[in-house]
């Protein structure tokens, strides 16, 4: 775990933590990762920030495989495809995804990504992206993923002059339109984009309470919008 907080109270609680979490600081002591101070681990990197954007940070700062603290919880961020294949895919029967469905069941319902066991494979089986030919269709998509990321770097090179670009925010922005194009066949405008992002935040905000609820109008007005969308396209 690595170190950078100086006052001496944090030193002394990241200190405290292994002396009541030992044996399972012990086990994942050879990953990287933020220092959990004693007793709530890393949670206080969380508050003021969003989660999508924080994880991203981690992963930049401590790589494919790093550890990060929910009080005495350990959580595992994976972005290494072999590795990420190896648990959801190769040996998915030695693990069991603890996903925060409660958290995220407004938005995602009963996605493939919150499955596990029999429902998992279930839906892994009968997903469009384990139909038969489907490699000939990702040949296919390619040329167009080119155009598309091409266009929006010609785009930000003639808008951006000296100002800063979120590099996260223009990559989700692009894998949007990405994704509209190749998967549902539509070039989605500035009004689906704000109602994705709703639906993100709304799971960010939801991740962050002890007890989630949902009482936005907007939010449950946005989730009508998008999921009429992408019904009507579905059916087209």
């Amino acid at each position: 775990m690595s170190t950078n907080s100086s006052s001496p109270l944090t030193r002394f609680l990241e200190n405290c933590f292994p002396v009541f979490f030992g044996s399972k600081v012990r086990k994942l002591n050879n990953l990287p990762g933020p220092s959990p101070i004693f007793p709530v681990g890393n949670i206080f990197d969380f508050f003021g920030n969003d989660i999508h954007k924080l994880l991203y940070n981690y992963a930049l700062k401590y790589g494919d495989l790093m550890c990060f603290w929910l009080g005495g919880t350990p959580n595992l961020l994976i972005n290494d495809p072999a590795l990420i294949e190896h648990v959801l895919v190769t040996h998915r029967d030695d693990f069991y995804k603890n996903s925060p469905q409660k958290v995220a069941k407004p938005v995602m319902g009963g996605s493939l990504i919150l499955s596990n066991g029999k429902d998992w494979e279930f839906k892994r089986k009968n997903h469009p992206f384990s139909a038969e030919g489907i490699e000939t269709y990702f040949q296919k998509i390619i040329p167009v993923i080119r155009n598309i990321t091409r266009e929006h770097l010609e785009i930000l090179e003639n808008s951006s002059s000296d100002k800063n670009v979120d590099i996260f925010d223009e990559m989700t922005h692009l894998l949007f339109r990405i994704f509209g194009l190749t998967i549902l066949g539509a070039e989605m405008d500035v009004d689906l984009f704000s109602y994705y992002m709703n639906l993100l935040t709304e799971i960010d905000s939801r991740l962050k309470q002890p007890f989630p609820l949902s009482l936005s109008p907007k939010f449950w007005s946005d989730r009508r919008k998008w999921f009429q969308f992408i019904d009507n396209r579905i059916r087209d």
